[in-house]
């Protein structure tokens, strides 16, 4: 099967937007009165963009394992997710000890593994784990759906159940102290099988839209979502107006996004092998970043002057964290080639003596 290398940089491009979205976390952001200021104004509007890294990475999922049936050998992918997962904890483990002198023990530590706990993005790991192991079963309920009409119903009653209560349940209209507006939520933390079918929906029909239309609608999207966040904020601090992953606005940035960009054809075999490269390690660099965070924001933290001007600091801060987690998820690479290499010429020479 040929690469797709506009998935790829969907992967690069979401991966990117990990560290970013996390600076307004790890500064002062969401502590900060979103006052009538150009600078603040423009981080709600990035915050919102970098939101969708998540549903991107879930829109991919689908769109790169919809063929997936039940077998063997697709449950041989779990080991190199468990096995990426446990280098980033020991290696967080190794960080919170030496450099932050967390003093817990063994079976403390031990836990924290087994809870996603040892690696601050360890949620993300554990949500995946769960629907790689429905993927196949999953698959089957898409595929056997008989047409485009019937596999779209699916798609828009998912969205019903998880996109609209995301949206409208975290709209904070209030009427003499009550809150006045609620959708039925049972269903909403289902949301990654939403993006997750429409990732399938994207592969098998190869919907098109010019992509000076795409990005516009995203623009218009999160454009509504800041105004509606300073709006509620009324002065003070950060309120989630419309929601989080589950959100249909954000959702509908992701998918106008992923629309624009997962077509591109890249003719540079540079750029392309660059893509692939950093596309094959982005839970490397997902989960790398965690350590780089912890470690680059107590130092960067000492030069902010205050919130509005933090954004001057954001391209080096978030660039030095995104190269360290690619230098991690390279060294990474090479210790796992290198063990394999000797594991298998320890075989061979085993297989010559007998």
């Amino acid at each position: 099967m040929k690469r797709e290398v506009g998935i790829d940089l969907i992967k690069v491009i979401a991966v990117f937007f990990v560290p970013s979205v996390h600076f307004f976390m790890n500064t002062y952001y969401y502590s900060t009165p979103l006052i009538n200021s150009e600078l603040l104004f423009l981080q709600t509007y990035l915050r919102w963009l970098f939101l969708i890294c998540v549903p991107l990475f879930m829109m991919v999922t689908g769109y790169v394992m919809s063929q997936k049936k039940l077998k063997k050998n697709y449950y041989k992918g779990l080991i190199n997710v468990i096995g990426v997962y446990l280098f980033y904890s020991l290696l967080s483990i190794v960080m919170r000890i030496t450099y932050f002198k967390e003093d817990l023990s063994v079976i403390e530590w031990l836990y924290k593994i087994l809870s996603f706990e040892a690696n601050g993005y360890g949620w993300y790991v554990n949500m995946y784990l769960g629907l790689f192991l429905l993927i196949p079963f999953i698959n089957i309920i898409f595929n056997n759906l008989k047409s485009e009409n019937e596999k779209k119903a699916l798609i828009i009653t998912l969205i019903v159940l998880t996109g609209l209560p995301g949206l409208l349940n975290s709209i904070p209209l209030y009427f003499q102290g009550s809150k006045i507006l609620y959708f039925p939520n049972w269903w909403i933390n289902i949301y990654p099988l939403t993006y997750y079918f429409i990732g399938c929906y994207f592969k098998e029909y190869q919907p098109k839209i010019k992509k000076y239309k795409a990005i516009s609608l995203c623009a218009l999207i999160i454009l509504i979502e800041t105004i509606l966040t300073f709006y509620f904020a009324q002065g003070g601090i950060f309120v989630e107006a419309t929601g989080y992953y589950s959100s249909l606005t954000v959702m509908g940035t992701a998918i106008f996004f992923f629309l624009a960009i997962y077509d591109i054809k890249i003719k540079n075999l540079v750029l392309n092998k660059i893509f692939i490269m950093i596309g094959g390690m982005t839970l490397d660099i997902y989960l790398a970043s965690y350590i780089f965070d912890r470690m680059v924001y107590p130092y960067a933290l000492r030069y902010f002057e205050n919130q509005a001007l933090i954004i001057i600091y954001f391209v080096p801060v978030v660039a030095s964290i995104l190269v360290l987690s690619i230098i991690s998820g390279i060294f990474r690479k090479k210790i796992v080639g290198f063990l394999y290499k000797l594991l298998k010429n320890k075989r061979l020479i085993r297989l010559k003596w007998t």
